[in-house]
């Protein structure tokens, strides 16, 4: 494949073994293992971009709700959880991002779907045009 998408790719499971981790649902070796397999190289080498979406907690939980097929609360949608949730993903980029010059981080609170659609489609084709150069 030329080009081939992925939410958060790779890092999104990183991600989550942070979140499991302050869960107490994993141990501190556990994490470490998932994570230096997540971020190996041998994945790594192979990403051009990867994207960090976040959002306020507020206007995230809004999203959720307008396309829910439920509005009870689920353990990860409550305001809390995303809340801690976005922590995770802007601590996980600001740390990662030293070592995986691929990361980008896009807060989406402000933007309409359009608008993300264009900043993100607009990245993607500078960047795989530089890179082709």
């Amino acid at each position: 494949y030329d080009i081939v998408l992925f939410d958060r790719c790779i890092f999104d499971a990183f991600c989550w073994m942070e979140y499991w981790f302050e869960k107490a649902k994993l141990s501190s070796a556990e994490k470490f293992v998932f994570q230096s397999f997540f971020s190996s190289i041998f994945f790594t080498r192979k990403i051009d971009i990867c994207y960090f979406m976040v959002c306020d907690p507020t206007e995230a939980l809004k999203r959720e709700l307008r396309i829910a097929i439920s509005t009870r609360p689920r353990e990860t949608t409550t305001f809390a959880s995303i809340e801690n949730k976005v922590n995770i993903w802007r601590r996980v980029f600001r740390d990662q991002s030293l070592f995986h010059h691929c990361l980008r981080l896009i807060d989406t609170t402000s933007l309409d779907e359009v608008s993300m659609i264009d900043t993100i489609g607009m990245d993607i084709l500078t960047t795989l045009e530089s890179k082709s150069n």
